[in-house]
């Protein structure tokens, strides 16, 4: 019985370091220290994580150098929209 003790075990702290790991997708209405507004995107467990992250961030899409962030205005789940028009404007600008 021992035996099996082990492999159960191990098997249900498999189960809650997935569950515990589990992150999601965020895009990000953010300044550039350019003055410029972007969309960044990155992967978090929940939307203050994505807010920290993206002050992290610097932009590189479509720019020839990396820009840091300099301010979060707003972050959203990938697939929903933002609050705020402009950002839903450069988002659907942005390429993936």
């Amino acid at each position: 019985m021992k035996k099996h003790a082990l492999p159960a075990f191990a098997a249900a702290a498999l189960l809650v370091m997935s569950a515990a790991v589990h992150a999601e997708e965020f895009k990000c209405f953010v300044a550039g220290a350019d003055g410029e507004r972007y969309i960044v995107f990155n992967e978090a467990q929940d939307m203050g994580e994505a807010r920290r992250m993206a002050k992290e961030q610097k932009v590189q899409i479509g720019v020839p150098r990396p820009i840091a962030v300099t301010r979060v205005f707003e972050c959203a789940k990938l697939g929903d929209e933002f609050l705020d028009g402009d950002a839903n404007r450069l988002d659907a600008a942005t390429p993936r």
